[in-house]
């Protein structure tokens, strides 16, 4: 099954910030990115939640596409950065 983001702990975050992502089938994401941007560690939590973590700079708002090896889904929701 391909993985799904329904919501984050925080819709707004500030650069180098950790983010936990909540959806389904999340113990299988290789790789997570925010505009392109990779979100590096990625965490396992459980099958419903992981952690990733903002980078320092170079970020904007919008959503969070989760990647397996053969899957890529993106939230619905956007992911506010601010200052």
């Amino acid at each position: 099954m391909p993985p799904t983001v329904t919501s984050y702990n925080t819709l707004l975050a500030r650069p180098g910030s950790v983010v936990t992502v909540k959806g389904t089938n999340l113990d299988t994401v290789t790789a997570a990115t925010l505009n392109g941007v990779s979100l590096v560690p990625i965490t396992v939590l459980t099958s419903t939640a992981i952690n990733v973590t903002l980078p320092a700079a170079g970020v904007s708002s919008g959503p969070i596409r989760v990647i397996t090896g053969r899957h890529q889904r993106s939230s619905e929701a956007k992911k506010s950065v601010g200052p």
